[in-house]
């Protein structure tokens, strides 16, 4: 997902959600507009140095100017209270890009009520969606009458990595923030004055500057701190017992929450946002905004009694937990998810269908999606001589040859869930023509609307006129094509689907082809699935090759017989940029980037190597990165010129060559055997980059002038594992391997077994310290030889094992080249007497070896030969593994 976060300047609470982010995969850039204030100043916020994907920009065009994919991008549009946030809604509205809020609650004033009304207006209308800082800021905005499935409960984030300071005595209360009349610090004096009276030795700390500082220059058992940085503030408050925030209004307060999560009790005003995480005498106390009484009753209760203070302040550590950014984060990204289900021609609906009962439904995905309408088609279509002379015409209601048995038609099941039913004919197929460009969910769902609105008029006209009309002569053809303009026009965001996603289950089990075809009929992808019997259903995502304006994409079955019905849940197209958290290769081009010079130009004499790419080039190497080369360059001499430069050994599978940098980066997937999304690609022109982006959405895509932030990047910070080279190593025995398999006379399988491929096996429970960390990285990185996709941590694995009847291996494998270590994990557990793989990965190094039921044979044989359950997630992106172990689960249901 890629996501432009417009914000007013860096604040700790950003900076984690933004790292966050970038942690689960997202690519995100952050637009400044202001700088920083003279109060803020003061208060030691230093003005910032720019980092990576950081940007100072007033307006659009000045972000545009900066941001090469700009236009790709969801917006974040920091609510209604400056005139940047509205140039961005705006621009968002009028050229219908994506865009989303994450805002707190206002004030209610005079001022800014009728902006607020008119932003909610604009939200219900065109929002992807609202995140709401605070459970106040999400009543407000449904006061405003913004749609409740647009809103979502939000936090400010914050991430604190100190250790709390252990001190004996009495209590320390600590306030952090600025010493000003909004935040009521006037009635905390008073209060620990109050409380200081009774309880003599009580202290309060003060973190912060301000007008208001001269409250507690009098005060004893004050220690002022004054003002630290943003980044120093949990150092600061680290010896508190409690934490302080007696505001007359504060929209949430972070410093509520850096406290809790210090396990410091809570003490707040009901006008402080974050206060909905304390629940009183549990983890803190809550008191009515600009009563001193209420505070001092709430401080004296601490005073008094310090185990109270130290047992709420354990429990509030677990509240701040809802304020940590990895969770909020994973909410933002699921918020901003859709399960848009496609949309199909209405025009030929026959009443409604019936669905049985289905398991499961579509799960949201994140992106773009292509709006526009299966249609009813023939494979053999060769209209309008074939009506008269194909002996398969059967004349529809419309006047159109029928190759559905009911046309495409709504069905529902007993609950009310909607699918659409199709029965094919003999030679019917479902065909869709790609224009070019994709839209959000919310507006792919409004031109359903629209035509769905026009469909009743549309079959009244077809049912009326065609019986006036020669067969297959009826009116719809205009009627589609003006639909057709219509969704291109209001799908203005020009890029191709990347990801075909389909939901369906039939009423008999059957299997249907999923095609795509150019401009000029070429085959660009074509693939079948299996669809089981209801209530079962599939749920696949199909990779898709770069597909330009005027592709066809086909659903038919294979043999051109018919089918009985099947039921789409959906059927849509989808550009997503979801990455995977960890980089595993990332290629480098050689001019200007890698060197200084041009080799063709400049020749070897004219280069000059770049020594900190190079530093960069070897640490990640050191941490398990592959790096490769994506050049356009004469390959003898580039490669001659890394030997030159003595860093040959650092690459795997250089791609250099004149052809477009796709498709090199495409050839290299296929010989590293990796996703697409598990790549990144760093070149210093432009038009390189923007090829790439357009081409192969899911690669990350850097300037060279990116490359000494790649290490600070949690892309590029794998767990740590120790294997560190062995990687790398392991990629250029493949290289080896393959070119000597060019020059063997036999075939692949004889080679194969040439290779004297031998794999041996160890017990996860016993393994070393470094053997079960490589296994945990192992399940970790894998995403297409992987059985459930689930991302099990060093302690859920350890967990997982000492469990009863549950076992667990690790895998390694070794050839006449060379050893390629650790290839895989499997962990089985025992039910009703029967053994399920719960667990199996391997890695992508050896795909396509025959490992996998090698394996598998291995486990099931000395588990005593039974056959084994497995149990299958289908992640979107596994379907070679589920591909590979095929033949052994149908082996086990004939042996049955």
């Amino acid at each position: 997902m890629k996501i432009c976060w417009w914000t007013n300047y860096p604040t700790v609470n950003q900076t984690a959600i933004v790292n966050a982010l970038r942690r689960q995969g997202a690519d995100v850039v952050v637009c400044y507009f202001c700088h920083y204030d003279s109060y803020r100043k003061s208060l030691g916020w230093k003005e910032p140095q720019l980092g990576f994907g950081e940007f100072f920009a007033r307006s659009i065009s000045s972000a545009r100017s900066q941001i090469e994919d700009f236009d790709d991008r969801v917006q974040m549009v920091p609510s209604f209270f400056n005139l940047t946030s509205w140039r961005v809604l705006i621009w968002s509205i009028l050229h219908k890009r994506p865009w989303f809020a994450v805002t707190e609650a206002s004030s209610g004033s005079k001022l800014t009520a009728p902006l607020q009304w008119i932003f909610s207006r604009l939200a219900n209308r065109y929002a992807m969606r609202i995140f709401c800082i605070g459970n106040r800021a999400l009543s407000q905005y449904a006061r405003y009458g913004v749609a409740s499935e647009l809103l979502t409960p939000f936090a400010y984030a914050t991430e604190v990595n100190v250790e709390k300071k252990s001190h004996n005595g009495d209590v320390c209360f600590v306030y952090s923030g600025a010493l000003t009349k909004r935040k009521a610090v006037d009635l905390l004096a008073k209060a620990f004055e109050r409380v200081r009276e009774k309880v003599p030795n009580t202290k309060l700390k003060i973190v912060g500057d301000g007008v208001c500082r001269h409250y507690f220059e009098s005060l004893d058992n004050v220690e002022t701190a004054g003002a630290v940085s943003p980044e120093a503030v949990p150092f600061a408050i680290a010896d508190g017992d409690a934490i302080i925030l007696p505001s007359r209004y504060d929209a949430w307060g972070v410093a509520l929450v850096e406290g809790a999560a210090l396990a410091m009790a809570m003490i707040a005003s009901d006008k402080v946002g974050a206060s909905e995480l304390i629940e009183n005498d549990k983890n803190g106390f809550i008191f009515k905004a600009g009563d001193v009484d209420g505070l001092t009753e709430a401080m004296m209760k601490y005073a008094l009694d310090p185990v109270l203070a130290h047992k709420h302040g354990e429990a509030a550590k677990v509240a701040a937990i809802a304020a940590n950014p990895d969770n909020l984060a994973a909410t933002l990204i699921e918020g901003l998810s859709n399960t848009y289900t496609g949309a199909f021609d209405s025009l030929s609906q026959d009443g409604v269908g019936k669905m049985p009962k289905i398991e499961g439904g579509p799960k949201p995905i994140a992106g773009m999606v292509v709006a526009d309408f299966w249609e009813e088609h023939c494979t053999e279509c060769g209209t309008p001589q074939c009506y008269k002379t194909c002996q398969r015409f059967a004349l529809a209601p419309n006047g159109r040859c029928k190759r559905f048995a009911h046309g495409i038609r709504k069905a529902y099941d007993a609950d009310g869930m909607m699918g659409w039913e199709v029965e094919f004919l003999p030679w019917g197929k479902l065909e869709l023509l790609f224009h070019g460009k994709a839209t959000t969910a919310r507006m792919a769902e409004s031109i359903a609307s629209w035509a769905e609105s026009r469909g009743a008029l549309a079959r009244r006209l077809e049912s009326s006129i065609s019986r006036f009309l020669p067969s297959g002569r009826t009116p719809c053809g205009t009627l589609r094509s003006l639909r057709w303009r219509y969704v291109k026009k209001h799908s203005q965001i020009s890029c191709a689907p990347n990801l075909w996603v389909i939901d369906c289950s039939a009423e008999a089990a059957t299997t249907l082809l999923c095609e795509v075809r150019s401009v000029d009929g070429k085959v660009l992808f074509a693939q079948n699935i299996s669809v089981p019997a209801a209530p079962i259903s599939i749920s696949v995502k199909l990779p898709l090759p770069f597909v330009e304006d005027g592709a066809l994409f086909r659903i038919f079955t294979p043999n051109g017989e018919g089918t009985k019905k099947i039921w789409f849940m959906r059927n849509a197209l989808v550009r997503t940029s979801t990455a995977a958290n960890t980089v595993k290769c990332i290629a480098w081009d050689l001019d200007d980037t890698l060197w200084s010079g041009t080799l063709s130009e400049d020749g070897l004499k004219g280069l000059k190597l770049k020594n900190e790419v190079v530093d960069v080039i070897k640490a990640l190497d050191a941490r398990g990165i592959v790096n490769s080369i994506c050049s356009k360059n004469d390959e003898t001499a580039a490669l001659d010129a890394l030997r030159h430069f003595g860093i040959e050994e650092y690459f795997v599978f250089p791609q250099i060559s004149w052809g477009s940098k796709s498709a090199a980066l495409l050839k290299l997937l296929k010989e590293m055997n990796i996703s697409q999304n598990t790549l990144a690609f760093i070149d210093d022109r432009t038009e390189n980059r923007c090829e790439v982006r357009e081409r192969l959405p899911m690669v990350r895509v850097f300037k060279e002038t990116d490359a000494s932030a790649l290490l600070s990047l949690p892309y590029f910070k794998p767990a740590e594992n120790g294997s560190g080279s062995s990687r790398r190593i392991s990629y250029r025995e493949e290289m080896t391997r393959r070119e000597e398999e060019k020059t063997f006379a036999g075939d692949t399988a004889a080679f194969l077994e040439n290779s004297n491929i031998k794999l041996s096996y160890f017990d996860l429970a016993s393994a070393s310290n470094a053997e079960f960390k490589r296994c945990c990285e192992l399940i970790g990185r894998a995403n297409q030889l992987t059985m459930t996709g689930h991302r099990y941590s060093e302690e859920e694995c350890r967990t997982l094992l000492t469990a009863p009847n549950t076992k667990g291996w690790g895998i390694s494998c070794s050839d006449r080249y060379g050893d390629y270590g650790i290839i895989g994990v499997a962990i089985v557990s025992k039910h009703n007497d029967k053994w399920q793989i719960i667990e199996f990965v391997m890695s992508c190094r050896i795909a396509g070896k025959g490992c996998e039921i090698k394996a598998l044979e291995w486990i099931r044989n000395i588990l005593g030969g039974k056959p084994l359950d497995f149990n299958i997630v289908d992640t979107g992106l596994n379907r070679p593994l589920r591909e590979a172990i095929a033949p052994l689960i149908n082996q086990q249901k004939k042996d049955k």
